[in-house]
């Protein structure tokens, strides 16, 4: 008996390219290779060595495979900066909120048209 298995929420779907990755993954994958083999072969004729231009190749490339790979919360990481730069930076930290104070403006209203002489009104006598 053949079993299929459906994922439950339609987002997790991913269309798939080459080897199971997106197209965005793929994408940025050739081009972090890409890097880091570019880098290599120009790190090691500077000066660096094999090993330093090895290490200065993958420093360079860690950014390409990142973009194409990374996700919080659902969203790709260009996505993710945006929204900690627009929180942290675009939008206030606080809020100000102010409500009307209805029952402090009545009972102010009140004591100016005549209360007791300490300017408060008694709220036993109206009843």
């Amino acid at each position: 008996m053949q079993t299929l298995e459906i994922n439950k929420e339609i987002i997790m779907e991913k269309d798939t390219l080459i080897l199971g990755l997106s197209t965005r993954e793929t994408i940025c994958a050739v081009l972090g290779v890409g890097v880091i083999a570019g880098g290599y072969l120009f790190f090691q004729n500077s000066g660096l060595g094999l090993q330093g231009g090895s290490w200065l190749a993958i420093v360079a490339g860690i950014p390409f495979f990142a973009v194409g790979f990374y996700k919080k919360n659902g969203m790709p990481l260009e996505k993710y900066i945006a929204a900690i730069i627009r929180s942290k930076f675009i939008v206030p930290q606080k809020r100000p909120v102010s409500y009307p104070n209805t029952h402090y403006d009545l009972l102010k209203k009140e004591s100016a048209e005549g209360g007791n002489e300490d300017g408060e009104t008694d709220v036993s006598e109206k009843r």
